[in-house]
């Protein structure tokens, strides 16, 4: 949370998380909206803001669970659970186009 809110690529910001999020998602979701980012809980909403020249999209995932998202985002940086494989990702969307 703390990177995407230091990020100053834009002022405005928008996170997506997939639809079946759990701990972690839910987390980031009630501490964004708190520091008035959008924090948005589906990535059905997602092409409702494609079109916003003035919003930087970002996208969380627990490991590779992109939601068929892959080829519209870029990875920005990994965190690694401690023990194992498993990590979360955030991933800057690009390339909305259908």
């Amino acid at each position: 949370m703390d990177w995407i809110i230091r990020d100053k690529s834009l002022e405005k910001k928008a996170v997506f998380f997939r639809f079946d999020s759990g701990n972690p998602e839910d987390a980031m979701y009630v501490y964004l909206n708190k520091k008035n980012i959008y924090a948005i809980g589906s990535v059905d909403f997602l092409y409702q803001f494609g079109n916003r020249k003035d919003l930087q999209l970002y996208f969380v995932s627990r490991s590779n669970q992109l939601g068929r998202l892959e080829n519209k985002m870029q990875e920005l940086i990994r965190f690694n659970k401690p023990f194992g494989s498993e990590y979360l990702g955030v991933y800057q969307i690009n390339n909305l186009r259908m």
